[in-house]
């Protein structure tokens, strides 16, 4: 939990048990397990949700991608091409 901002970690330190319970059935955690959880455990297993969640960042487009036409017999189709 301390390494989330200290935004993020006044969010989380609000959720109610049963919405954090909600959410880590969500991440994929079993019903089961989370049953046994208490309210630190909620919060400390949903921060490392919210880590791996944001731990990836997509990479953005680059600006020499380029759209082609390619001629075919029945049409043209376009086509994205990296360069």
């Amino acid at each position: 939990m301390e390494r989330l901002t200290e935004e993020i970690r006044l969010k989380v330190g609000k959720i109610s048990d049963e919405r954090l319970r909600q959410k880590l059935v969500q991440a994929g955690f079993t019903e089961v397990d989370v049953a046994r959880f208490d309210r630190a455990d909620f919060l400390a297993y949903y921060a490392k949700v919210l880590l791996a969640e944001t731990a990836y960042m997509a990479p953005t487009q680059r600006d020499d991608d380029l759209d082609v036409e390619v001629g075919e017999e029945e049409g043209m189709q376009k086509r994205e091409v990296k360069v």
